[in-house]
Formats: C-alpha cells, structure tokens, sequence
C-alpha cells in the first residue's frame, strides 16, 4: 500500500498515514523490525531513532508501534537478562494512552495473575482485544493482522516460554493470527536474548550448511548477512557514543525517549462487510454503490492478464464529488492492495460511483466485498 502511494505521488510519512493506507494498523513493519534492534545493541534511542525514520513509510499508529515494540525488545535482549523486565523496559516509551500499550499492558498484568498458564492470558487477550478495526481483509473475520494483538502474542511466547527456546517458538505459534511471524519474532528475540551458544543444537541443525547459500532477490548469503549486521552494529555504537577496542565494546547508557501518541481509525470501527462480487469492465465500466455510515474500503483486484506496464485509474466519486482517481498497475509487484476507501466521510447515507478513466484495454477489475465503517460512540472503546 506504501509503494502505491508512492506511485501516486505521496512521500513519507503520508505513505503510511491510516487516511491514505488502510492497512497502517498492520503488523507488517513489525515483521521487518527485527533488523533495527539488531542494529542498536542495548541502545533504545538509536532503535527508536532507526524505526521512526523507516516505520512511518509504511505504517502509523498501532502499526508503527509494533514495529518500534519488536526492535526494543531485539535491542534490549543484549542487555538484559529477565524476560519480564525485557517486557516492562521495552514498553516504556508509549504512551500509556494508546491501545499498544494497553494490550502490552494488560498481557503483563495477566501474566502476573497466571504465571503457569498462557491459555488463560491468550483468551483474556482475545475476548477484548482480539476485534481487528483497520485491515479491510482482517476486519469481521477471523483473520487478524492488527500490530497491538500479533504483538501481544510474540510478549506471551517470550513470558510463558520460561527462557526455553523451542517453548517460546511453539507459544508464539499456538497463539494464532500471523502465527509464523509471530514465532519468527519471538524465536530471534528469546535467541538474542540467550545468545548463539545457549540455543539447542537441534534448532541449529543444517545452518552451517546453507549460510553460504544466496536467497532472494537480494542476491546475499547469510553469512553475508551477518558481516554487514556486525559492521554496521558496530559503526551505530561508535556514532551514539560507545567505544570500541580489541577486547570490549562499551554501549552507551540506554536512553528512553517517549514516542508520541498516534491513533488510527480513532472513533470509527467496521460494522459491516458486504459481499459484492461486481466487476469494473469495458462492458460495463461504472458501477453505483449506496451505503450508510461514515467510511468504506472495498476489497478488489485485477483478474484479466494484460501488459504488465499498463496502468488502469479509476474515477472515485462519493456523493457527487470526486473523491479521488485511484491507480492500479497491471504489474503483480506494483499492484494496489485496496484500490478504494476513504474514511473521513460525514456519518449517513452516502452514494459512490465509480468508473474507468479512459485510456483503458478490456479491463477486468473484480470488486469482491466493501466495508463500512461508522463513527464510534465516545462511551464505547
């Protein structure tokens, strides 16, 4: 969604702002973090500084602290040895306000009470916090990729895991949600937290073999991975003040500097998602939709193979003014993961049109389902 809206022309940190990105709430820089933390060995400050600057391309508000949560506790692992104080530590910049904290929060106090049983905690955390309110995919589903909740499910694999690896990995995973990802946080915090040496060898088993190996199309092995890790590491302690010899590396002292409060879709939440099944075509290239509350995102696609460097725009009109022209690159690495919302409207009925901006070859735009959002009451959460 960030890459679109670089196409469109917007920069940082409007890329990831909610109004412009429905999927800012997401956990998707928290599953990208871990380097950041890696970065800043037991210093904070510099991981904070590290995920604001990259955080905001592609997140805001929950989706943003996520990612910040996950590089502190990477950072903070090479210093502290307690789990629960990793936890309290890593938490100390939010603001005590947002919705992060409170989940973080509230799996802390949960644990304090059950000290034995994660089930306990998972379904205290599930029964209030579980309701996804900004993926259009996730929303009014069972599906969950809301940063605050799959971060919550890392913090009870890193608690109830008792310092053992393979429980922390297997809690993480038990939890739900974007399970592999989840346990992929907890599994690299808990390790950094034990160090290399301390990990079973049966978690180890064929590394050596594959390290020299290239993935991806970055085109690095992880042994080079692990060089470029350590030297720029290295390079961040010297630059906030730490000092380097042949035998130590002195951190600075770990500085805490708060964050400032973000909330996305504040007053608003999902009460309905609407099956559509219409589709956008040169046979029929408009469509009215009419519903009632005060936001929509529709979930939808390209579904005709035409060339790849072709762009459709699409006019979107909301009650008789144009709400936007949204673009949807043919090409499978640039293409708009929800090509439509807006979520700023005046509670009510409202009308929507939209409609194929010419030039345009046989389009197909699948239109699959559309969520409406309405404003919140203040004495509901």
């Amino acid at each position: 969604m960030a890459r679109h809206n670089f196409l469109a022309g917007r920069k940082p940190p409007k890329t990831g702002f909610w109004l412009n990105n429905p999927h800012a709430n997401d956990n998707d820089f928290q599953k990208a973090s871990d380097v950041l933390g890696i970065l800043a060995p037991g210093m904070p400050h510099a991981a904070i500084r590290l995920s604001d600057r990259i955080g905001h391309i592609i997140a805001s508000g929950d989706g943003f602290y996520g990612g910040v949560y996950i590089a502190l506790l990477y950072s903070l692992a090479f210093i502290q040895e307690d789990r629960v104080k990793l936890v309290e530590e890593a938490l100390r910049p939010f603001p005590a306000k947002s919705a992060f904290y409170q989940v973080i929060k509230d799996v802390l106090d949960s644990y304090r009470r059950h000290p034995q049983d994660w089930e306990k905690t998972w379904s205290a955390i599930e029964k209030k916090w579980a309701e996804d309110v900004g993926c259009p995919e996730g929303v009014l589903s069972s599906l969950n990729f809301e940063a605050k909740v799959n971060a919550a499910w890392v913090t009870v694999g890193l608690l109830y895991g008792n310092g053992d690896f393979g429980q922390t990995v297997s809690i993480a995973i038990r939890c739900g949600d974007d399970a592999d990802s989840n346990a992929a946080n907890a599994g690299g915090i808990i390790g950094t937290l034990l160090g290399y040496e301390k990990i079973p060898n049966a978690w180890k088993t064929g590394l050596k073999e594959v390290e020299p190996a290239r993935f991806g199309s970055g085109n690095l092995s992880l042994a080079e991975a692990y060089e470029a890790n350590i030297r720029h590491a290295l390079e961040m302690i010297k630059r906030h003040g730490g000092k380097l010899s042949e035998e130590m590396i002195t951190l600075p002292r770990p500085r805490f500097p708060s964050l400032r409060y973000e909330a996305n879709f504040d007053h608003l939440y999902p009460k309905e998602r609407r099956r559509l099944d219409l589709r956008l075509s040169e046979l029929k290239p408009e469509v009215t939709l009419e519903f009632e509350g005060a936001g929509f995102a529709i979930n939808g696609s390209l579904i005709k193979k035409v060339q790849e460097d072709h762009t459709y725009v699409v006019a979107m009109v909301v009650d008789s003014r144009l709400a936007g022209a949204p673009i949807l690159p043919a090409h499978p690495y640039l293409r708009n993961p929800t090509p439509f919302f807006k979520f700023n409207l005046k509670p009510g009925r409202h009308r929507l049109f939209l409609q194929i901006s010419e030039p345009s070859p046989k389009a197909d735009i699948q239109l699959d389902e559309i969520i409406i959002y309405d404003r919140r009451r203040e004495n509901n959460r």
